[in-house]
């Protein structure tokens, strides 16, 4: 008969048998896990390979849209700087003509006095060489009057035919820019086309390397 402090052989060996499997147990729980762990690991970065993939290709699509944004802005801008030169120009030949009728009248209304002025003087005048000269005067006089009226006409005749030759070509300049607008607008829908397929072969080729 066994004493009760003895242990049975038995149920030691079953014991330690039973530890053992635990022990098994755990680490091939721990294996798993480590596995679990690894399969993580690489499916997030075969998914980061693809996430960066999308990342770089719609920072490289933003920076071509930029660029051709940059593009058609400068064509624009080029064409408003001209057009505000011409206008600022135009501007400044106005106020000339203003400051040149201004004078005109200032001068004509100044000689246009002296005339009348001279008219009532000829009353005096008995003898006929000496009204004749005065005449002659006063003809000279109104002349001048005309002849400064006269320039004052052909200038402005001449700045207005200037005028209509810049108009003209004005007018063609902004059709060039128009075409050269629409033509750079239908070049860069074409590369954006092609960027974007381009882009989209590179992600669907980083997805197809991650599997």
């Amino acid at each position: 008969m066994e004493s009760k402090g003895e242990v049975d052989p038995n149920e030691r060996e079953n014991r330690i048998h039973a530890r053992r499997g635990r022990i098994d147990t755990r680490n091939a729980n721990k294996d798993d896990e480590n596995k679990k762990k690894k399969s993580s690991s690489t499916d997030a970065k075969k998914m980061n390979r693809g996430a960066q993939q999308i990342a770089d290709s719609l920072n490289q699509l933003d920076k071509r849209k930029i660029t051709g944004i940059q593009e058609v802005t400068d064509i624009r801008v080029r064409a408003d700087d001209t057009e505000n030169t011409r206008r600022i120009n135009e501007e400044d030949r106005k106020q000339k003509r203003i400051e040149k009728l201004q004078q005109e009248a200032i001068t004509s209304g100044s000689r246009n006095a002296a005339v009348e002025m001279r008219w009532a003087d000829l009353y005096d005048y008995n003898m006929p060489q000496e009204l004749f000269k005065q005449l002659q005067l006063q003809s000279e006089a109104c002349g001048a009057i005309l002849a400064s009226k006269d320039g004052l006409i052909k200038d402005f005749q001449t700045q207005l035919k200037a005028k209509d030759e810049e108009y003209v070509v004005a007018l063609k300049v902004q059709a060039d820019d128009v075409e050269t607008l629409v033509d750079r607008m239908s070049q860069q829908y074409r590369e954006m086309q092609e960027e974007y397929e381009l882009e989209l072969e590179q992600i669907e080729d980083a997805f197809l390397k991650a599997r």
